[in-house]
């Protein structure tokens, strides 16, 4: 996996500094994250909205189209019931996913650590979602504000803005 963008380039602890008052009191860092178990972005809200710092590709393979049928390995049995076998590239695709959330969820460990971000908002894919529940650490565990289980990869920063304003209090 590898991740680039403004956050790399800079560099955690950059983050961590930029920390704003608002009428004496410290305004959060709000970072949200947008994942697929392929991809995953991560903005940062602003005063102008959304800021996208970095994303991260996972160096495995494409998942299949939307709506393409597998091969389910299914057979007739006695008396007409029909048995399916598991697809082994849904085995194959379930490790990669938890892989994918390991890795994120290691570089998010290090960005807590480094006290990059106070708050993190997680919107990912419904599996993605889960497998990442299961890798975080408990602290950033304990940072996380909301969960929203959609796949929001395709949009823009300001598309995405829009539909975190629908859900959240964004």
């Amino acid at each position: 996996m590898t991740f680039q963008g403004r956050v790399v380039e800079e560099g955690l602890r950059g983050f961590g500094l930029d920390r704003r008052v608002h009428g004496g009191h410290v305004t959060p860092r709000i970072w949200v994250m947008v994942a697929d178990g392929r991809d995953a972005y991560i903005y940062r809200k602003t005063s102008e909205g959304i800021e996208k710092i970095a994303e991260a590709k996972s160096s495995g393979k494409k998942p299949e189209a939307v709506g393409v049928q597998k091969n389910t390995g299914h057979a007739a049995g006695a008396g007409g019931s029909v048995h399916y076998a598991s697809d082994p590239r849904d085995r194959e695709n379930h490790h990669d996913d938890a892989q994918f959330a390991q890795d994120i969820a290691a570089w998010l460990d290090k960005a807590a650590r480094e006290d990059a971000f106070d708050r993190l908002v997680l919107a990912a894919a419904p599996r993605t979602l889960g497998a990442l529940r299961k890798a975080l650490s408990e602290s950033v565990h304990a940072r996380v504000v909301a969960e929203v289980d959609r796949d929001f990869t395709a949009k823009s920063s300001g598309e995405l803005q829009e539909e975190l304003q629908k859900i959240l209090w964004f």
